[in-house]
């Protein structure tokens, strides 16, 4: 998903997923730089940021929150795996990562709980090497038992054991474990505060007591550093830490009047980056130690101070080398101008079935639904994307219709459980609330919309209007609209949790029966319909995939090619059916708050056998959105970004 700045530079865009939280560069090879994304594993690029790869083969934890390569030997890659979920971890697949490959594989060496933090996530330090490793590692974790924030390997990451040493914090979660690179003394920073150890942590000093989620180092003068407290702005200490000192000259404050939180600081030879959390604006740059800051703004496409902070990294050598992701930009002259970069890594997640908003008359004009990045735009069939709309300017968008005779689109946008309804007219330049009896619709999750083939009708979750959506016109239904038949859009089905699960209507939502005596204690999530046969219902659950052929329920599972993924789960989460190609159906595996699920299964003969079609994607794949535009394109929403299947495949 590039925008047309980034194909005018030559970038084809590709994939990734939300939040990046840590990029790091190999010292023993520059050009080799790693990335680590909140709910996407990791990337690696092979030309300082140019072009990037996906690589989590081996990784089965939600994410990855911290990245770093072994000083001299780049093949050697550490990752802390994540859950991904606030203050939550998963046994089965957080800890720490490691590739002795390139990234190519990934290998869980050390289970340990590591939780989504928003701050510098740097957690491990390279304390000796041999001519081709670091043999002894430090490394911090977000354990909870005593002893075992810190923990150490002498056997270049193969093992590991508790490492707390004496006089260090107990409790809290860390952000960062530096050492400077002259004298050895080593940083740990978190909600605890600032400690330093000047015996590789044998012994601990406290040197700041309040909680700290940026930090960084002078690369040669190791009495200077600068930390971003969680009070706001930045702190100084000329002193190795003994005294502090604002550094906030320049700085925008938030609308609270308060300096914003920079859980992101980055410091080259020469010029120093931070970058804040809370929708602070764009990287901030200071060339005199953080006496004056400027903020820097990128290309307009994208939207500028979202509300994490994203890693900005400073070459370590190069003064006028730096890069930040969101999305990818480089600049090569110390901050003063930064130019779109990265192909390969500049996707977003797309959830849900009706999450594409296409005409059938018009089918390379696209508007696509983002958890986070709210809508975007293609006009020449996914070659460019522009981000819409400005404002509103919420987090997350999760589905939409467009009337197919004229140029009003509905979506539904908000927070990532509750959305409003808006209208656009002009392809999402401008949007408007939509309003029944004087007031906006009542907020709700909209997890589909649909807009009648025929009629000026548009079904949005417990919502009917019959006068194509205007305000004033919508009347509530006693279920929601899970699909609708694309033959007589009068016929839509609603899933339940309790009994009866799957209902049926024939005349728009007015009345509503139940489909059959439909399986029990499944835990019903998605639901459509085949192209042509109203009564043929495919629907995915909890426990695998049930299908409906008109009189009779069949429950699929691993006896139809189904398989449990690395959680032991048949956890199926959406469904679609191919309009144009009678018994084709796609459904998705997700298995979010636990890690990567098994990824995408396909069906020929209307549900009765299944085979995975992950096809390129590999292994390890979370499904988030499949949707069938009515041309036939098969689009996949997942972590990693948005996909089009090329080639469908003989029948």
């Amino acid at each position: 998903m590039r925008t047309m700045e980034q194909k005018n530079a030559g970038f084809a865009g590709g994939e990734t997923g939300q939040m990046a939280f840590s990029l790091a560069l190999a010292p023993s090879k520059p050009e080799r730089m790693a990335l680590g994304i909140d709910t996407a594993g990791v990337y690696i690029s092979e030309d300082a940021g140019v072009s990037w790869a996906f690589r989590r083969s081996g990784i089965y934890s939600n994410g990855v929150q911290s990245v770093a390569f072994d000083p001299v030997n780049a093949d050697i890659i550490f990752a802390a795996g994540t859950k991904s979920e606030g203050a939550d971890s998963n046994a089965k697949a957080d800890g720490i990562y490691r590739s002795t490959d390139g990234a190519a594989t990934w290998k869980r060496v050390y289970a340990v709980p590591f939780k989504r933090d928003a701050a510098q996530n740097q957690y491990f330090v390279f304390l000796n090497s041999t001519g081709s490793s670091s043999r002894t590692i430090l490394a911090v974790t977000h354990s909870t038992d005593a002893g075992t924030m810190i923990v150490k390997s002498m056997d270049g990451g193969e093992t590991w054991a508790a490492s707390p040493g004496s006089n260090g914090p107990t409790s809290g979660l860390p952000c960062t474990l530096v050492r400077h690179p002259q004298t050895g003394t080593l940083w740990l920073a978190g909600v605890f505060g600032v400690y330093r150890s000047d015996d590789a942590g044998a012994s601990w000093v406290q040197r700041f007591t309040n909680a700290v989620s940026g930090f960084a180092l002078h690369p040669s003068n190791p009495s200077v550093i600068y930390i971003g407290p969680d009070a706001g702005g930045i702190l100084r200490s000329d002193d190795g830490g003994a005294t502090w000192s604002a550094k906030n000259k320049g700085f925008v404050k938030n609308s609270s009047g308060n300096h914003f939180v920079y859980t992101v600081i980055s410091r080259g030879p020469t010029v120093l980056y931070t970058v804040a959390d809370g929708w602070g604006g764009s990287v901030q740059r200071s060339s005199d130690d953080g006496e004056t800051w400027k903020a820097y703004k990128f290309d307009e496409a994208y939207y500028e101070g979202r509300y994490f902070g994203e890693p900005v990294l400073a070459h370590p050598t190069d003064p006028n080398t730096a890069w930040y992701m969101s999305s990818f930009h480089v600049t090569h002259d110390g901050g003063l101008t930064w130019k779109v970069s990265g192909a390969g890594i500049s996707g977003s997640r797309r959830p849900g079935r009706t999450s594409i908003i296409v005409r059938p008359t018009e089918p390379n004009k696209m508007m696509f639904c983002h958890t986070d990045f709210c809508t975007s735009l293609t006009t020449d069939g996914g070659d460019t994307w522009v981000y819409r709309p400005k404002n509103p300017n919420p987090k997350s968008a999760s589905a939409g219709a467009c009337d197919p005779r004229g140029p009003t689109i509905i979506a539904a946008i908000g927070s990532w459980t509750s959305r409003s309804l808006y209208r656009t007219t002009d392809d999402g330049i401008t949007w408007a609330k939509i309003q029944q009896g004087g007031a906006p619709l009542p907020e709700a999750s909209y997890i589909n919309l649909f807009w009648h083939p025929t009629a000026n009708i548009v079904y949005a979750g417990k919502w009917r209007s019959e006068s194509n959506g205007a305000d004033g016109t919508w009347e509530q239904m006693e279920h929601t609209v899970g699909a609708m038949f694309r033959g007589n859009g009068d016929v839509v089905y609603a899933l339940e949790r309790t009994s009866p699960f799957v209902l049926k209507s024939v005349d728009r939502g007015r009345n509503w029966t139940a489909v059959g005596n439909a399986p029990s204690n499944f835990g019903y999530y998605d639901i459509d319909i085949d192209p042509i046969d109203e009564n043929r219902l495919y629907v995915a659950t909890g426990y695998g995939l049930v299908v409906y052929d008109g009189s009779t329920w069949a429950v699929r599972t691993e006896a139809a090619g189904l398989k449990k993924n690395y959680f032991d789960s048949l956890d199926m989460r959406c469904i679609a059916a191919d309009p144009t190609r009678p018994g084709v159906i796609y459904a998705g595996q997700w298995c979010n708050y636990l890690g990567v699920a098994g990824g995408v299964y396909r069906s020929i003969n209307y549900g009765l056998t299944w085979e995975n079609y992950n096809l390129n994607l590999g292994t390890e794949l979370s499904v988030w959105g499949l949707s069938v535009t009515p041309s036939g394109d098969t689009w996949l929403g997942t972590d990693y970004g948005n996909f089009r299947l090329v080639q469908p495949g003989a029948l």
